[in-house]
């Protein structure tokens, strides 16, 4: 099923919620672009560390909201990535996970 992004929006907190205990329990708690470990208590997403649903194809071009098509990522990578494709984002994502680990 397709959704667009004010479909995603109208699932409500709840249901996101849910999606985002599935993931943690699928991929567990850290970023899939860059790696960074969540803080699970964290609910400000001015905060880089937050734990957000991230779609591999992006909803605005045209991918599904399924747990087949969602990671967790932290706010900074989801929010820089945008809808970049998947492609496009990894080598930037990669630099950043290496960055991270020699830090």
């Amino acid at each position: 099923m397709k959704w667009s992004k004010m479909a995603w929006q109208r699932l409500g907190a709840n249901r996101r919620h849910q999606i985002r205990k599935r993931l943690l329990k699928r991929d567990g708690p850290h970023c899939f672009w860059c790696g960074i470990r969540f803080c699970e208590e964290r609910t400000n997403p001015a905060l880089p560390d937050q734990c957000t649903i991230d779609h591999i194809v992006p909803t605005s071009a045209g991918g599904a909201i399924e747990d087949s098509n969602s990671v967790l990522a932290c706010w900074s990578c989801n929010n820089e990535r945008g809808d970049m494709p998947a492609e496009q984002w990894l080598p930037i994502a990669m630099a950043r996970r290496r960055d991270k680990a020699a830090a």
